[in-house]
């Protein structure tokens, strides 16, 4: 294969063709979804109700039954697409998926290192699909997060530090649970990032000021924050963390006992990509190896965790799966680990498996999945090799 996707005649290989279909065929079907059933499994209703209530310079999380939990910034991007009606949830759909199709391409390309993740893009864009269905299929705004999540590792390696912090807060903005990636990051990365992040996140706070009220917007950031802890109480079928796993064995979990394993989790991640850095590995690793196991955590341990949110696993898993292909026992390994990922927590699929042996055992697959892929990232990355000319700190 030649650089471009193109074989030795210039035509584009099938691959890259088929990995082009593919996600085409995916924008489109999304489209016609949108088109004929625009009000049916989608969240699409939510974040319109979030951005015309931002709009008309109301509050939009007070007496509201539509469970809009997004942040103020989040209200103010999502408007421009709302104002254009249905033609606007067709773009959203179809621009999220075209930006995480970049945004996976770079990052196959810039970020992950071989052998334990494989810059074969064609076919880990097509592998990572399966994970990215279901979210699109709902006019989910994980897409949008995950592409700003890849695209902010991959302007790491290349020393783009702004770039990168505006990456991570976006994708904060959108869905809340990356900034214990933003923490990751500033650990590892002190002097370039500590200051960088935070800085970033509140210039994209700054954009719902844009249409004025500024004391409504003021208020509303510690009344989302508010509506995040009462939300966060509330436990939906939907939900596939470790906390799931518990109530599937009919195991009571306090709250408090569960965030104190949250947070002890979360320093064991950070102190593991700490050590990372120390050791001075060479960038690729270390920040493939940072993203990789901080997503794995997010979405063991991390709030509120659906199926709906494993487009930001999908390009990691599949990588290692290609990777892992031409030897046997790992492709059997990873084989699984992106069966359990990407396919397991379909709701078919757990319909299916569960009605087969009597027991809602099969929801908990998607988090074993999870969990097994961290624990690989841990050990494949015992042999990251050393950068002495690189400074993991800079």
């Amino acid at each position: 294969m030649q650089s471009g996707g193109r074989d030795a005649s210039g035509h584009p290989s099938r691959p890259w063709a088929a990995a082009r279909f593919a996600w085409g065929l995916a924008a489109l079907a999304s489209t016609v979804k949108v088109l004929v059933s625009p009000d049916r499994h989608t969240l699409w209703l939510v974040f319109r109700k979030g951005a015309l209530g931002w709009w008309a310079g109301e509050n939009i999380y007070v007496n509201r039954t539509d469970y809009f939990n997004y942040s103020p910034a989040f209200a103010a991007l999502v408007a421009p697409f709302v104002a254009l009606g249905v033609v606007g949830n067709v773009l959203f759909n179809v621009a999220g998926l075209a930006l995480l199709y970049f945004a996976i391409l770079r990052l196959t390309r810039v970020v992950f290192p071989e052998p334990v993740l494989s810059r074969n893009a064609p076919v880990v864009l097509l592998l990572s699909l399966v994970g990215v269905l279901r979210a699109v299929w709902s006019s989910q705004a994980h897409t949008w997060s995950a592409a700003f999540v890849f695209l902010a590792a991959v302007a790491i390696v290349e020393r783009r530090w702004w770039a990168s912090a505006f990456a991570l807060a976006l994708s904060i903005h959108l869905k809340l649970a990356p900034i214990a990636l933003a923490a990751v990051v500033a650990v590892v990365w002190p002097a370039a990032m500590a200051w960088r992040v935070p800085l970033a996140i509140l210039a994209v706070a700054a954009v719902p000021f844009v249409r004025g009220h500024p004391a409504e917007v003021l208020a509303m950031y510690p009344q989302w924050r508010d509506w995040l802890e009462k939300f966060s109480r509330i436990r939906f079928p939907s939900f596939r963390d470790a906390r799931h796993l518990f109530e599937i064995a009919g195991v009571a979990t306090p709250l408090g006992a569960y965030r104190v394993v949250q947070a002890a989790a979360l320093l064991a991640v950070l102190f593991w990509a700490w050590r990372l850095a120390r050791r001075r590995v060479e960038t690729r690793w270390l920040v493939s190896g940072a993203f990789a196991l901080t997503i794995a955590y997010l979405l063991v341990l991390g709030p509120a965790v659906e199926f709906t949110q494993y487009p930001m696993l999908a390009p990691w898993v599949s990588a290692a799966w290609v990777a892992a292909w031409p030897r046997p026992r790992g492709r059997w390994l990873l084989g699984a680990v992106w069966g359990l990922t990407m396919v397991a927590g379909f709701g078919a699929v757990e319909d299916l498996f569960a009605g087969l042996l009597r027991s809602p055992a099969p929801e908990a697959a998607i988090t074993v999945g999870t969990a097994a892929f961290g624990v690989w990232v841990v050990r494949a990355w015992r042999r990251a090799p050393i950068d002495g000319a690189s400074s993991a700190t800079s």
